[in-house]
This record gives C-alpha cells, structure tokens and sequence, in this order.
C-alpha cells in the first residue's frame, strides 16, 4: 500500500515544515547516507570504504598506486620540500637475487615497467608518511576532509582486521607472526586458486629472475612483476591485493626496536606457503627502499595532527 506522509504526519506536535524544505531536507540525508554506504572518493581518485570494528578508519580500496605519488612529487609548492634522492638507494630485484643500485632507479623506475595504475614500489617509512602528510594538508585546505581527518597509514592491528583475520595472540607484530598458520586471503588450501593474487608464478620466470629461487608451481597469474591495482577478486570488504602484488607499510615497530617497522600482505615474487599466510609480518629497517613493498593509506577521524 503506498503511504503518503504529509506535514501534518511528518511534524505532529511540531511547528509544520513547508513541503519543498522537508524534501530538499530528506535528499540531502538520503544522499549523505547512500555516500556512507558507497565510501568515499579523494582528490586523487582514491577510494575508501569502511571495515567492520573500525568506526573511526576508512580504508583505501587499492595500495597506493604509480600516478598518486607522482602528484605528490610532482606538487613541488605543497609537499614539504620532499625530495626522494635525500632517502636511500632503493633494492632492486635481478638475477643475482637483490641489488643495491643507484638513483638511477626509484619509485619511477623500480627495474621493471610499470602502468600509472600498478602499486608504487621503492618506497620507505618516510615516503608513505610525507605522503600522508601531503595529502592531509591539501584537501583540508580543499575542504575535501574535514579539521580532524588525517591520512596515515594503517596500524598493524587494523591491517589484521581489514583482511578479516581475527584472534591473533601476542603483544608485538613480532610475536603475532605467522601464529595463525595455513590461513590465506582465499581459504586455506594450497596452492592458490586460479585468479588469486599476483604472485610469484610461472610468469615470474624471466632473466631477471633469481634462478635458485623456485616459482609456484603451475599457478601462473599473468604478471611477472607488479599488477595494476584492482585486477583480482577483492576481500570481503572490497579492498584488493590484500595478498600479493606489494608489501604495505605499516605504522608498527615490529619488535622492540625503533628503526624497524612492520609490513604486511605478500608480494609479487612470493613463493613459499608461509609469506602468504595472513598472519605473517614482513620488517624492515624504516628507510628501506624495496622493489616489492609499497604502501596503503586510510582516511582516520578524531586526530587534528
């Protein structure tokens, strides 16, 4: 039966409200609330979308991806004098395994091709935080996000939540790792189904690849190096490459030592059951450029900083 609400139903015991402003009033609520469900869009094109147990952070769908840290570079006036060659040369893989070179490679470069669209590589702590920073302060100023919403990177905790893994035991990233054993983004078999991730398969075999190092065995997901981002089934919350593809950053010590920060997802050149399971952490020393970790961001309420 169709119901139709008048002023009078609408506002009964209240001073009425004109037809016109209660509908301008109710698709403006619809709006916000159908822009709530659906997440939110950034400057950059970035999306973000809500994960259960977490009010107050919104996560990116995608790892941070080629074209949004070029903006970032690129925005010489706002980023904060940032200088990438003020960091460290980046690891680059080859042949020989790994590779401490030159400027000559970066996150522009990372050694391999990549589209505007693949995950950002060769990129440290610092990178992805003076990211961060930049992006905060250029859309507040925009009025793209209000006073108390900051861009960071998500705690290790979060990341845990966000790929839907629960029950870990332990204080540290360190003493969470690999305690949840044989548990992967698709289930719990191995290897992998088809369509699972970017790995390190089959198509990862060319000359500069590392030739002791075995691939996984028929499973073969059509990108040697990195993928662009969005190309495999997504988590149960709609966030990809939540395995494979890139390492992401986190803002975690991994131990009792301040210079070492936690990563976590798996990568593209992983092979082994165990780099893939959920629960492991990967660490590096915080100014370390890889080749294979990159970073996520989420959007955080209630902090000015």
């Amino acid at each position: 039966m169709k119901t139709v609400l008048s002023n009078r139903t609408i506002n009964k015991g209240m001073k009425a409200v004109p037809a016109c402003l209660f509908c301008l009033v109710l698709t403006t609520f619809l709006t916000a609330t159908a822009s709530k469900a659906a997440g939110f869009t950034n400057s950059l094109g970035m999306r973000f979308v809500t994960v259960s147990g977490l009010s107050n952070v919104q996560f990116c769908v995608w790892l941070t991806r080629v074209q949004d840290f070029r903006a970032f570079v690129s925005d010489r006036a706002n980023n904060g004098g940032y200088e990438y060659t003020n960091g460290t040369t980046p690891w680059i893989v080859t042949s020989n395994d790994s590779a401490h070179v030159t400027f000559e490679y970066g996150w522009n470069n990372p050694g391999f091709p990549q589209r505007d669209n693949c995950p950002v590589v060769c990129v440290n702590w610092y990178d992805a935080h003076a990211f961060c920073s930049w992006l905060t302060r250029k859309e507040r100023a925009e009025g793209k996000i209000a006073a108390n919403q900051t861009y960071r990177l998500p705690t290790d905790a979060e990341w845990s939540l966000a790929a839907g893994l629960t029950g870990e035991r332990g204080g540290t990233p360190a003493e969470k790792s690999m305690n949840i054993k044989d548990v992967y983004l698709w289930g719990t078999d191995w290897p992998p189904p088809p369509g699972a991730g970017n790995f390190g398969g089959e198509e990862a075999k060319d000359k500069d690849w590392y030739p002791p190092l075995r691939v996984i065995a028929g499973y073969n997901d059509g990108y040697p190096r990195t993928s662009p981002v969005g190309r495999f089934a997504p988590s149960r919350y709609g966030l990809y490459d939540m395995a494979g593809n890139a390492g992401e950053w986190c803002e975690d010590i991994y131990r009792d030592v301040p210079h070492l920060r936690v990563w976590r997802g798996s990568t593209w050149n992983c092979v082994w059951p165990g780099n893939l399971w959920l629960s492991t952490r990967g660490f590096d020393v915080i100014d370390t450029r890889n080749s294979n970790v990159g970073f996520r961001i989420v959007l955080a309420s209630g902090s000015k900083e």
